[in-house]
């Protein structure tokens, strides 16, 4: 009788990032700044007296090699906390001027909208598409 062969299981982790070089990350940054100061222009004032989160500031920030559009809500007096911050569009780097697109659902999870994108690709749908409404 032939023996039968051991098979076993082994992990393969999933193909990961790259990392961006601070020269990559100072770039998409600057080209990201021109669409958030015409976002901070549009916001409306805090109205008085304020009943609602109120959407006060957008900024961007990096963490590892995800590239994030924030948005900054001041809470009325009185609430427990004063303020908070949420994502509006997340860009992963995959490599030179390669990216995937998310945006921030409702219950607090990154869903990915287009791989593989350049940056003037981003730029453009995070300026129109209402996936990356700022309140």
């Amino acid at each position: 009788m032939k023996k039968k062969t051991k098979t076993t299981w082994g992990w393969a982790p999933a193909k990961q990032s790259g990392k961006p070089t601070e020269a990559q990350m100072s770039r998409i940054s600057a080209a990201f700044e021109p669409l958030v100061e015409k976002i901070r222009s549009n916001l409306p004032p805090v109205p008085q007296p304020q009943e609602w989160n109120h959407c006060v500031d957008v900024f961007t920030k990096w963490r590892g090699s995800f590239f994030y559009l924030m948005q900054k809500y001041q809470c009325p007096t009185g609430s427990r906390v004063a303020g908070f911050e949420t994502g509006v569009a997340r860009l992963d780097f995959v490599e030179e001027d390669v990216f995937n697109l998310a945006y921030l659902r409702h219950n607090d999870k990154w869903w990915t909208l287009a791989e593989g994108v350049s940056l003037e690709e981003c730029l453009r749908a995070v300026g129109e598409d209402p996936w990356f409404q700022v309140f």
